[in-house]
C-alpha cells in the first residue's frame, strides 16, 4: 500500500498556498485507512482540502474536476507491489463566506 504522502504526490494534489483557477488551497490533509476484511486488500485515502476564493460550490467543483475525477492512476508500494488509485466520492461544502471544503 502506498503511504498517504506518496498517494498525495502521484495524484498531483496542490500544496498549501497553491492556486487552482481562482481558488487558493488553505490546507490539505490525506491519511490512509485499511478496509478490514477486504479481498484483495483495499485502502482508502480520506482527503480534506480547504480552499478560499469567490464563487459557489459548483465553481469549486468545476475548478477541481480534472484533479478529483482521476481513475486508475498507477503506482507501487515501497516493496514494489502495484496499486491502482482512484478518487471516488467527492463532497463540497461551504464553511464560511468564500471558504469551501
Amino acid at each position: 500500500m502506498p503511504f498517504s504522502k506518496k498517494f498525495k504526490k502521484i495524484m498531483g494534489f496542490p500544496k498549501e498556498g497553491d492556486t487552482v483557477n481562482h481558488f487558493t488551497v488553505e490546507s490539505l490533509s490525506v491519511y490512509h485507512v485499511y478496509i478490514k476484511g477486504s479481498k484483495p486488500r483495499r485502502y482508502e485515502y480520506p482527503l480534506k482540502m480547504v480552499v478560499h476564493g469567490n464563487g459557489s460550490k459548483e465553481d469549486v467543483k468545476t475548478a477541481f474536476t480534472p484533479l478529483l475525477s482521476q481513475k486508475n492512476t498507477g503506482t507501487t508500494s515501497g516493496y514494489g507491489n502495484p496499486y491502482s488509485c482512484d478518487i471516488e466520492e467527492v463532497t463540497i461544502s461551504k464553511i464560511v463566506e468564500s471558504s469551501f471544503q
